[in-house]
């Protein structure tokens, strides 16, 4: 083969190769040309959605109760001896201070008979030390020590009555509280037992109300209340005590709330709106137009799902707490979630979107 022919041949090998090379090229780019061109026609053709990552917040659930305002005692103090009532000096609905006069009765002869049970008991005391002394010198039997001792012990109590009585002379008030009616006049005579006064104690002050069932398993003795009473303050209390028992014709539990109400501010039988605080949990603040029903009535929202590059559409059931002013608190979500917030109510559980990130709703 001559020259010529070698270098013919040789160019025509380097045209078949590099038109082989160019025609391999062009298919792979045509490829991959192609996935792209049906990449974007499979983007163009998912649905959009917006969606807001969503952080679960620590919530404790308001428990509204209407309520009266109570007194944390009501008393009927009574006389503890019989007397006629000579004097009234506290007035109906006065404050008055622990120990402050209610009612004074006649002392007659109380007084008189207190000075003879002395003058007994210092002459049973010097007959008790004097067979003392008898018995050191054999005088003296124990038969009569003792009948010594036993009138010395009758002489000191009949001291402590007389006492006493002159103390009962005056009726006190068994507590700081307000005289709300005084029962006897100046002139009435009492018996033992006889109510001279009610006070009612309103410091502390009570306020009460009727919860349903669920709401009195959310509350527990000690959890903190915030009161409104009828003139529009508002004053922090403490659940202090939770019926056991429920009431036959509501079926409702007796729910106690105990307020400071310093100076007796307030009185007993005011109207009042109580909220009490349950135990905090996490829960989620969304909007209640992201809440859907699935075909078998369960209640939940649609969130995004990523994996691989794909977002996939998921149905996630939820609980409601309560509602608030800017939505409501559901529970049953994931602490981070992607929420699907516009387009929604247009896919389904499990489908593919496409989605747009909106402004982060993380409290």
């Amino acid at each position: 083969m001559n020259i010529k022919n070698w270098n013919a041949n040789m160019r025509l090998a380097v045209a078949l190769a590099l038109a082989m090379l160019l025609w391999v090229v062009s298919g792979v780019f045509s490829q991959k040309k192609e996935e792209k061109q049906n990449e974007k026609d499979k983007s163009q053709s998912l649905f959009t959605v917006q969606v807001q990552d969503v952080s679960a917040s620590s919530y404790a659930k308001p428990i509204f109760v209407r309520a009266r305002t109570e007194a944390n005692r009501t008393v009927m103090v009574a006389a503890e001896i019989d007397g006629k009532v000579v004097a009234t000096p506290a007035k109906e609905g006065a404050f008055v201070s622990k120990g402050t006069p209610l009612c004074e009765l006649d002392e007659e002869d109380r007084p008189l008979q207190l000075e003879q049970a002395k003058a007994n008991l210092r002459k049973a005391e010097l007959d008790y030390q004097g067979a003392l002394k008898l018995k050191d010198g054999g005088y003296q039997s124990e038969a009569q020590i003792a009948a010594a001792g036993s009138q010395l012990a009758t002489a000191k109590s009949q001291v402590k009555s007389g006492q006493l009585a002159i103390e009962r002379l005056i009726v006190r008030a068994p507590f700081d509280g307000v005289v709300e009616k005084r029962m006897v006049d100046a002139g009435t005579f009492v018996q033992r037992g006889s109510a001279c006064a009610q006070m009612l104690e309103l410091t502390p002050l009570v306020v009460s109300g009727q919860v349903s069932e669920q709401e009195m398993l959310a509350i527990t003795v000690g959890r903190n209340a915030e009161v409104t009473l009828a003139d529009g303050r508002k004053e922090t209390g403490t659940v202090r005590y939770i019926s056991h028992a429920a009431d036959l014709n509501t079926r409702t539990f007796k729910v106690e709330v105990e307020i400071a109400n310093k100076n007796a501010l307030w009185a007993e039988g005011m109207s009042a709106q109580v909220v009490v605080f349950t135990e905090p949990q996490q829960a989620h603040l969304i909007s209640p137009s992201l809440l859907a029903l699935k075909d078998d009535g369960k209640l939940g929202v649609k969130v995004v799902e990523t994996q691989q590059q794909l977002n996939t559409v998921k149905f996630i059931g939820v609980g409601l707490l309560g509602d608030d002013p800017d939505g409501v608190w559901v529970v049953g979500l994931p602490e981070k979630v992607t929420l699907i917030t516009v387009g929604q109510e247009y896919v389904a559980d499990g489908q593919e979107v496409k989605v747009t990130q909106a402004v982060s709703m993380n409290k």
